[in-house]
């Protein structure tokens, strides 16, 4: 009979390219955080860690209908 292996008994490599996987992960994610925090920032100076102020300003933008959003992402969605 085949012996049943548990998730801890896995082989080396398979810890190995979990890890490395991991790793990309976070740096691909890991720049667009402060892209992210900086959209609902209404004031962030040097050499502040976290914006001191907070708004929507950003986000109350895009969501009118003459900032041209929209059609920028369906024209670019269209060529894509």
């Amino acid at each position: 009979m085949g012996e049943v292996r548990s998730q801890h008994d896995a082989p080396e490599g398979v810890w190995l390219g979990r890890l490395v996987i991991a790793g990309i992960v976070v740096l691909v994610l890991l720049p667009v955080l402060p892209l992210a925090l900086y959209s609902f920032a209404g004031r962030w100076l040097y050499p502040d860690i976290l914006p001191s102020d907070w708004s929507l300003r950003a986000w109350e933008y895009i969501a009118r209908e003459r900032s041209g959003v929209l059609e920028a992402t369906l024209t670019s969605l269209g060529i894509a």
